[in-house]
């Protein structure tokens, strides 16, 4: 405050000075007077500030936190009456009973604390009264020749933040991003693609039941010949070539004879 600097002053002065001035120790002794009146008025508006923030307000809030923690517990004790009696009498006073002050309660205003408070009058905007009253300043002149125009300045739009798209993930081999819950996971198996609203793998296309083809008969293919005057292989003792596979196996078991079409033992026909 500009009182509490200017007592500073004045008592500094009387201090370095060593001078027993009655002038300036009046002077000081005003100052003191003002600041002390100040500070009570200071102190009696917030004392009637506090009497109006209880009053319309916290005592308001305090007895209607009173009145629901009754009907809470009128609401208990009609419970334990449809537990035991059991009947639609009990059941239509519960469901009778309601809080009555729901709507009064909300309609308090958001104002906690008592320093949000405005006098009327504005009577905590007072001025100090030993500052000097300004000399009245004249009236400026308001003509249409001494007033420059000025254009009315036109409200920038400010640009939306551009967010930068995040880089697309990269799976290993094998895998790719699920559109859904952006994770990697396996590649879909041949026949089948991903669902981009649902991330699972459907078939590409439905089949349509076909008939089954008719398998053409197998041509026989003609056995090849060999040439006449070719070698035959000659195999060790106690083996034959196979008219098949063309290699020396072991000789049939008496009693067996090799099939030349199939090149296996089979047993020989009785006459």
């Amino acid at each position: 405050m500009d009182i509490l600097r200017n007592i500073e002053k004045k008592i500094l002065n009387i201090a370095n000075n060593n001078t027993n001035n009655a002038s300036e120790i009046n002077n000081l002794k005003k100052d003191i007077k003002l600041y002390l009146d100040i500070f009570d008025k200071r102190e009696e508006i917030k004392r009637e500030k506090k009497g109006i923030y209880d009053e319309l307000y916290d005592n308001k809030r305090k007895a209607y936190r009173i009145s629901y923690e009754n009907y809470l517990s009128d609401k208990k004790e009609l419970m334990k009456d449809i537990v035991k009696e059991k009947t639609k009498g009990a059941i239509r006073k519960y469901l009778e009973c309601k809080y009555e002050d729901e709507e009064a309660a909300t309609n308090i205003p958001n104002i906690y604390t008592y320093e949000n408070i405005r006098l009327p009058n504005n009577r905590e905007d007072f001025d100090i009264e030993q500052v000097p009253q300004a000399k009245p300043i004249a009236p400026i002149n308001n003509k249409k020749d001494h007033m420059i125009p000025v254009k009315p300045i036109k409200p920038i739009k400010t640009a939306k933040p551009v967010v930068a798209k995040p880089d697309e993930k990269e799976c290993p081999e094998g895998k790719e991003i699920n559109p859904v819950t952006k994770r990697c996971v396996n590649v879909c198996k041949d026949g089948q693609v991903r669902n981009p609203e649902t991330g699972k793998c459907v078939a590409s296309t439905k089949k349509t039941k076909t008939e089954p083809k008719k398998e053409e008969p197998k041509k026989e293919e003609p056995k090849k010949e060999e040439p006449k005057g070719a070698k035959e292989k000659e195999c060790p003792e106690g083996k034959e070539i196979n008219p098949v596979t063309k290699r020396c196996v072991n000789v049939c078991k008496d009693g067996q004879v090799r099939n030349p079409e199939t090149g296996k033992c089979v047993a020989a026909k009785k006459k």
